[in-house]
């Protein structure tokens, strides 16, 4: 009778003992889940944490223990993860005296530090203004997505980039000069960084395409069917074209728009491969500028490199001498799509690209952007147009914080 208190004691220790060893597990497991979520994308829902975490603490488990709960939460001191879970391990000795397990516990946070360094990044929208207030601004109802690129302001305001009203704005991440602005129900899905360094204009050294003369003044059509590359002066417009009428399609090479404005009114559809507009004032009266009204059906494509004609990647360019802040309204219909870079380095834009935005390939370059509706922009197929990439690569430090 006196061994089976000590049998008890002994069993009990043992049990106890290999309770410890699967807590040290437990934590390790812990530890490993929170800081695989802390590397993933920012733009991971929580419910896809959740199930990233469960799938690694259960994993790494590896024994007979039952895992009662994985959770995940938001840390808002550290700007991390918790990761916590909650275990029983089965008892041995211990069941004599009705004690089938033992509860065990762990919780790791896993907090995520960035460092951007110099070299060949994703970025598919800059803008190059140094102290402009809401020099990139999403306003309204704008719902703008940004596939796997990054944004970056020069402007080293308070609220550089604005997010604001019921406006949403998802990237990889979004790197300025200044600060950032979250305003009412805005909301900004991405990787912030704030105070970083100007990025230099990735296309200053392009030059002016050469042009002469003027081969239309004051163009206007009404109709649908081809335009041939020139040099319009004093504005070129598009107006709305009847469906029998067909679209309006821009031949191969250089469009030069030589003060004026180029106007494609509501309705209207316009097409073109192989094609750079080029906004200037030589002739013509006033620095050229760019409207696209709404419900206008715009998919332009830039030269490919080795064209004999336009500029090869380049489907807008904007005369660094224009006038800093001149107006450029894209504000096409659902269909709007720029395929190369629009570069516009010293003027105003204002881009509603719509939900069918994406094209494959699509740089925004200008002094100042503000994003007025729905678009979805991704650089995914610039290689083939052999655009200049910009931006830092981004080198993400994951650590455990206590």
């Amino acid at each position: 009778m006196a061994f089976i208190p000590a049998f008890l004691m002994v069993g009990a220790a043992l049990d106890y003992r290999n309770a410890t060893v699967m807590k040290s597990r437990l934590q390790r497991a812990v530890d490993s889940a929170s800081i695989a979520i802390a590397q993933a994308d920012a733009t991971t829902s929580l419910t896809a944490q959740q199930a990233i975490a469960q799938n690694i603490v259960y994993a790494q488990l590896g024994w007979t223990a039952t895992a009662i709960g994985v959770t995940v939460a938001a840390n808002d001191h550290t700007g991390g993860y918790v990761v916590s879970a909650a275990a029983r391990v089965p008892t041995i000795i211990m069941k004599l005296a009705q004690v089938d397990a033992i509860p065990i516990s762990a919780s790791a946070t896993a907090a995520q530090t960035q460092a951007s360094v110099s070299g060949g990044g994703a970025g598919c929208v800059l803008s190059l203004n140094q102290s402009a207030v809401e020099a990139l601004d999403w306003t309204g109802n704008a719902n703008v997505t940004l596939q796997s690129c990054d944004i970056y302001g020069n402007s080293g305001a308070s609220d550089a980039l604005q997010v604001s009203g019921s406006a949403q704005l998802s990237a990889r991440m979004v790197s300025v000069n200044g600060n950032i602005a979250v305003q009412g129900g805005g909301t900004l899905n991405a990787i912030q960084l704030t105070g970083q360094p100007r990025l230099p204009d990735p296309y200053e050294s392009l030059p002016l395409p050469s042009f002469s003369g003027c081969d239309h003044n004051g163009f206007s059509t009404n109709d649908g069917g081809p335009l041939n590359p020139g040099v319009y002066c004093n504005g070129l417009s598009i107006n709305t074209n009847s469906g029998s009428k067909g679209p309006v399609t821009l031949n191969p090479g250089l469009y030069v728009i030589d003060g004026g404005q180029l106007s494609i009114n509501s309705q209207a559809q316009v097409t073109g491969v192989g094609v750079t507009i080029v906004f200037t004032q030589h002739l013509g009266t006033g620095w050229a500028n760019a409207t696209i009204n709404g419900g206008a059906q715009v998919d332009l494509e830039a030269p490919l490199p080795g064209a004999t004609a336009g500029v090869p990647g380049v489907v807008i360019y904007g005369d660094r001498s224009m006038a800093t802040g001149t107006p450029f309204k894209l504000n096409g219909g659902s269909s709007q799509t720029f395929k190369g870079v629009v570069y516009l380095p010293e003027a105003s834009v204002s881009f509603n690209g719509g939900a069918a935005t994406s094209s494959g390939c699509m740089q925004l370059i200008a002094d100042t952007v503000t994003f007025t509706g729905d678009s979805n922009i991704d650089i995914s197929g610039c290689g083939a147009f052999g655009v200049t990439s910009f931006g830092y690569s981004l080198q993400r430090t994951v650590r455990l914080a206590f």
